[in-house]
């Protein structure tokens, strides 16, 4: 049954919230601003990327989505722009498993 966004406690200090026990399934959610050029990305990518755990990439998404995980709690000097960048490589290692099981060449 579908959770509404309002009523899941967020931690104010890491912004990470939690569902249930939190054991079974990581959501990680975030936003890349493809305003400026991102069309043809866009139109390529399909509107949801399931990550299986068989990927080639899934191990590397796994480190990265912890240390994001660790930068976000720590709240140390720096973990903001570090995040950032975590979050870069991870849609990264996204790319590369959806352009990997995609059927053919992508457009452009």
């Amino acid at each position: 049954m579908p959770s509404d966004p309002a009523e899941v406690a967020v931690d104010p200090r890491t912004g990470m919230g939690e569902l249930g026990g939190g054991a079974e399934v990581v959501c990680v959610s975030g936003h890349i601003d493809l305003r400026d050029g991102g069309d043809l990305l866009r139109r390529a990518l399909p509107e949801l990327i399931h990550m299986r755990a068989t990927a080639v990439e899934a191990p590397v998404l796994g480190r990265l989505t912890a240390e994001l995980m660790e930068e976000m709690a720590g709240g140390r000097p720096g973990s903001h722009s570090s995040s950032d960048h975590l979050a870069q490589l991870m849609f990264a290692q996204v790319l590369r498993a959806c352009l990997g099981e995609a059927a053919g060449p992508l457009p452009g």
